[in-house]
């Protein structure tokens, strides 16, 4: 499993999260796409944060749907489930999920690619709206691998 380390960088304008670690920041930048969400007032120091304590930040959101969209469809367990559906539709389900093989809940939907005739359809990638990067059950879980292309895409990113 992929050690997912948040950090909370404490600046003037409020509390942000990021994947970045310190080095990295303190050399580049933060730039906001590689920021998860603001950390609110009522956040404990040290403490647990929870949905109300959290606010997300839409471009990060959409920039981890661009890693989801591109690198998805390089991955085996994609491939081989788009084999098995021939046609229809195949979802990248949140890994925070408790029921993966059962009812998954809307918030943990990542997003969803079209399969026809057993191949990903190019392009196809549909970010499904209600997917929340943070629930009562904690933070996004990606998986290994999107989890180590969004910390490398994000590294990437050098604030101006």
């Amino acid at each position: 499993m992929v050690e997912t380390d948040y950090v909370v960088y404490k600046t003037e304008r409020g509390d942000y999260l990021s994947l970045l670690p310190f080095d990295h920041v303190s050399q580049y930048g933060l730039p906001p796409e590689a920021i998860i969400g603001e950390v609110l007032d009522g956040a404990e120091p040290g403490g647990t944060l929870t949905p109300d304590t959290f606010v997300a930040n839409r471009a990060f959101h959409e920039f981890m749907h661009g890693v989801v969209e591109r690198h998805a469809p390089e991955m085996a367990e994609f491939a081989d489930e788009a084999r098995q559906r021939q046609d229809g539709w195949i979802y990248v389900v949140d890994r925070r999920t408790p029921t993966p093989a059962g009812r998954v809940l809307p918030e943990d939907v990542i997003g969803g690619f079209e399969v026809r005739m057993g191949h990903l359809v190019a392009h196809s990638y549909q970010p499904i709206p209600s997917h929340r990067l943070m629930t009562e059950r904690g933070f996004f879980q990606l998986g290994d691998e999107l989890q180590q292309h969004l910390v490398f895409e994000l590294a990437q990113l050098r604030s101006v």
